[in-house]
């Protein structure tokens, strides 16, 4: 019997899978829907954007709270064929979460500054 040719095992021999293919007993997951993603970056840019008065979470809160209502629907109607149902669901909440922080923030900025404007224009009559 001859050599096998150079680069090839002797027949019997172990050989890797080919390039391409996962290790033995993996199993492909379905690709992440980009509007789960999506939902949760927003909700984090809505985090940061409470420092501005809380008008980036007043913003950026319900925008994702759309975006991962809309991504659950899509995942769950895709029957498998779409992941990222967990990052939906904190784009979602999170999302929530950040409008109501910015609401509350928003409100003590302007009861705050209606409060600095009343205290000053009310004069004390001696």
């Amino acid at each position: 019997m001859p050599p096998p040719p150079l680069g090839q095992a002797p027949p019997g021999a172990y050989q890797p899978p080919p390039p391409g293919y996962g290790a033995p007993g993996m199993v492909a997951s379905a690709p992440t829907d980009q509007m789960a993603i999506w939902s949760l970056v927003v909700a984090i840019l809505g985090l940061v954007g409470l420092c501005c008065l809380g008008v980036g979470g007043v913003i950026g809160g319900p925008i994702a709270f759309f975006m991962g209502g809309s991504a659950l629907n899509r995942i769950r109607a895709s029957n498998g064929a779409l992941g990222g149902e967990t990052l939906a669901l904190i784009g979602r909440w999170g999302g929530l979460a950040v409008a109501i922080l910015g609401l509350l923030i928003l409100a003590v900025y302007i009861i705050a500054a209606v409060g600095g404007v009343l205290s000053s224009t009310t004069t004390s009559n001696p």
